[in-house]
């Protein structure tokens, strides 16, 4: 009785595992499905910037921009972790692709929350400063390369394993 209790409680577990993971089969899909979710973030930034940036959008429209950047941040670290590490037939592996754009989503995550959260507090200000701003982002965009060459490195070593071109944004 309690081996086929056992074998039910692995058999759940297993089924809902399997669920929660997207697993790929082609090395370029699996790529192009870890760029579409920094594409998303991108465009999200893009969003908040030129909404920063109009002279007529509102406190409220800043502050939901804002919202949805980080919340399509958060998505894109949920739907990467829950992507399994792609290997193929003979076990290679993806090259830290999966680890390094974690870490890029994370890192994208702290620098929006540490420096965007200043550039909306001031710019609405009757008279806005921009130094701590200026200042954090200064920090934050040396801290970014080393995020971007990691990224970058294992995403073109993981390209020229498996035989495919990466395209290149002009």
């Amino acid at each position: 009785m309690k081996k086929a209790v056992l074998f039910i409680g692995f058999a759940i577990l297993a089924v809902f595992v399997s669920k929660s993971q997207t697993v790929f089969t082609d090395p370029v899909l699996y790529n192009d499905y870890i760029v579409k979710q920094q594409t998303m973030i991108g465009e999200k930034i893009t969003n908040f910037s030129s909404c920063l940036a109009n002279e007529n959008r509102t406190k409220e429209e800043a502050q939901t921009s804002y919202s949805d950047l980080l919340k399509v941040i958060d998505k894109a670290i949920e739907n990467t972790k829950n992507i399994t590490i792609y290997k193929d037939k003979q076990g290679n592996g993806d090259f830290d692709l999966k680890i390094n754009a974690l870490s890029l989503f994370k890192f994208y995550r702290e620098y929006v929350s540490e420096v965007y959260s200043i550039a909306l507090e001031e710019v609405f200000k009757t008279t806005p400063d921009y130094t701590k701003f200026t200042e954090k982002n200064t920090v934050y965009t040396e801290k970014e390369k080393n995020f971007d060459e990691k990224f970058l490195s294992s995403q073109k070593k993981f390209a020229e394993f498996y035989h495919f071109t990466l395209e290149t944004e002009e």
